[in-house]
């Protein structure tokens, strides 16, 4: 009933807290009452694929569940290879295991969330180098997914767990080069990523990798190095 009532005021979906607290025909439940142009996603933070949560296999991305879930490893990736504790070979290794678990739409339509209220900011966890930042930004925003961005981290703020990371949004302070940074990287993100036929990638060497969509005859390679930053190779 409580879905039926809101689903009447054209709300496009849900988003499920802690769905490892929520058995499976619950969700499943969910599911059943909404249409075809609404979209369910779950906070789930490891391999939605594989997840076993209170001794229990789950079943979210088997159909008639989640649609797609947060992508916490996909951030964990980042962090991790942007940190200097994964090298591109293992970065390239887990993304595309991630990719070959996941259905194609619960891939490419991922909430790819690079801050939340449960995590340190962005900026903090670059150590407050805001061109490392920069970096990781180029990163996240041309991967695989649907970005989601944490009030505040377009700005620059810190904060380190919560509450840390609820400081008050800096409204009087002017935009400065990351908040630019941030709309060059959106504005230039092409639509057609969200329902690409396929994505790969592979490691070059130890800090950069090569990365590419593919869609009918359109494709976009990229390459980035965690120290130089992103480069545009292909656009067809």
């Amino acid at each position: 009933m409580v879905i039926n009532h809101w689903n009447k005021f054209g709300v496009d979906g849900w988003r499920l807290d802690v769905a490892d607290e929520l058995p499976d025909d619950f969700i499943a439940g969910i599911r059943d009452q909404m249409n075809k142009e609404q979209v369910l996603i779950g906070e789930v933070w490891e391999d939605a694929s594989n997840k076993v949560a209170y001794d229990q296999r789950r079943q979210y991305l088997l159909g008639g569940g989640l649609q797609a879930t947060m992508h916490y490893p996909l951030r964990n990736l980042i962090l991790d290879f942007m940190l200097e504790e994964i090298d591109a070979r293992v970065f390239t290794t887990v993304l595309m295991t991630l990719e070959s678990n996941y259905p194609k739409n619960a891939f490419f339509g991922a909430f790819t969330n690079m801050g939340t209220h449960d995590t340190k900011r962005l900026f903090t966890e670059m150590g407050e180098d805001e061109e490392k930042l920069k970096r990781a930004l180029e990163l996240w925003l041309t991967m695989p997914g649907v970005p989601c961005v944490y009030y505040g981290d377009e700005m620059g703020m810190t904060g380190g767990k919560d509450p840390e990371n609820r400081g008050y949004f800096p409204w009087d302070e002017p935009r400065g080069e990351i908040f630019n940074k941030f709309q060059r990287l959106l504005q230039s993100r092409p639509t057609w990523w969200q329902s690409a036929d396929w994505f790969e990638c592979h490691a070059i060497d130890s800090d950069t990798l090569i990365y590419a969509f593919h869609k009918d005859g359109q494709h976009e390679m990229m390459q980035f190095s965690r120290k130089t930053g992103l480069a545009i190779i292909k656009q067809q």
